[in-house]
């Protein structure tokens, strides 16, 4: 049984699924969150790789700063998400993204793990590299 729930939603359906193995193998619940439920309250993942930012803006003009919202972006458009959330920018360490995911699932109550908060941290290695 799963030990808690991380939200998360992909903005494209062609986006990278990359990060949703990443959270399962957390013992984790993968609770996915429609589009045009993103301005909800609470914690949340959204996936926007290989989205340009001016493709999200829809789906959070009630709401546009959010620093409960952890975007995944590419490098090259992760100033231009900032404005949406929390900014964490691709490639990355597996352990980066672990614990990115794992700090979220914090924010909605889960605590039965060590976090180690890691945000932006550089140098940010190609893909997963695991000389981190």
């Amino acid at each position: 049984m799963p030990r808690f729930e991380i939200r998360y939603a992909r903005l494209r359906e062609s986006a990278s699924l990359v990060i949703e193995p990443v959270i399962k193998s957390l013992d984790a619940t993968l609770s996915i969150v429609e589009l045009e439920d993103l301005e909800s309250t609470g914690s949340l993942l959204i996936n926007c790789l290989g989205a340009a930012p001016y493709e999200l803006a829809p789906f959070l003009t009630n709401k546009p700063y959010d620093e409960r919202r952890l975007i995944f972006a590419e490098r090259d458009a992760a100033a231009e998400f900032r404005r949406f959330g929390r900014v964490a920018a691709f490639p990355m360490s597996y352990r980066t993204l672990r614990d990115l995911c794992l700090d979220t699932a914090s924010k909605l109550g889960a605590s039965s793990f060590k976090q180690v908060p890691q945000l932006f941290t550089d140098p940010v290695m190609a893909g997963f590299d695991i000389r981190q």
